[in-house]
């Protein structure tokens, strides 16, 4: 398993070489997701047997190590192609499959204690994989990914943490189609989302924004030129990462630091 870093501030990437610690196996469709100055994994499946990992650990930058956790509380049972989210001392950890159950459940967890709880939930959304999962002002919002169906869904849902209640979001404007293994972020008060797979598995390069107070989607019509970033490199042993587009890789924002996690057969 690869770690890179990029820092936006001055467009460079950054392998990450951690210092002795314990490793996180190397997996596929985990959770991941920061909070604080850390970025946390979560389950996920073997590269080579494709079995379920039992897995919970961070990273952190101001140490610049690895820690494998062992919480307390009632664990999420094992699963892939789940999500996570975080806010301060909170992690969420959410549906997912685990090849023979879909869930549509949450977990909370306490960064302070090293204790899961799980969330007792109402009028959940259909157990899924391969979805969105983020945190904003109080509530969590999801959107797509595949039921038991296999059809690709463009639901999309919030749920309260406070009222531990769920809300079909009920949106207008631009809507996006249906898709899965997509990517979406908050930013100030919208959700935007980039790519991800459609019902004919073909891989997409659209940009959607929902505006979380109208609740209206708009598309966004933006040239290649406009997003594309010239990186620089902290030496000359660092090598930009090719493809950050194919599958196996995931990604978090720490501050001003994005996070890419490539699968270790990927060739850099």
């Amino acid at each position: 398993m690869t770690d890179f870093d990029f820092c936006y501030r001055f467009q460079n990437w950054q392998k990450i070489e951690p210092e002795d610690s314990i490793k996180p196996k190397p997996v596929a469709k985990c959770g991941i997701a920061s909070t604080r100055n850390e970025i946390f994994i979560h389950g996920g499946n073997d590269l080579d047997t494709d079995e379920l990992i039992d897995q919970f650990c961070s990273f952190s930058f101001l140490t610049n190590t690895w820690t494998q956790h062992s919480p307390k509380g009632d664990k999420p049972p094992l699963r892939v192609g789940h999500s996570m989210c975080g806010f301060e001392d909170r992690l969420w950890v959410g549906f997912g499959y685990n090849k023979t159950e879909w869930f549509n459940d949450i977990y909370e967890y306490n960064v302070e204690t090293n204790t899961f709880k799980k969330i007792p939930t109402n009028s959940a959304p259909l157990g899924r994989y391969s979805f969105t999962f983020l945190y904003h002002k109080g509530s969590i919002y999801l959107f797509g990914g595949v039921p038991k169906s296999g059809k690709r869904l463009n639901d999309t849902w919030r749920f309260n943490l406070q009222t531990e209640q769920w809300q079909e979001l009920h949106t207008t404007g631009n809507i996006p189609k249906g898709r899965s293994s997509h990517t979406s972020a908050i930013y100030r008060d919208s959700m935007v989302i980039f790519g991800g797979l459609d019902y004919r598995i073909r891989r997409n390069n659209d940009i959607h924004l929902l505006d979380l107070n109208t609740l209206v989607w708009t598309e966004i019509n933006a040239s290649p030129a406009y997003f594309e970033i010239q990186p620089k490199f902290e030496s000359q042993k660092t090598k930009q990462p090719q493809n950050p587009q194919q599958d196996g890789a995931s990604g978090t924002i720490v501050r001003p630091r994005f996070l890419l996690q490539f699968d270790p057969k990927t060739k850099l």
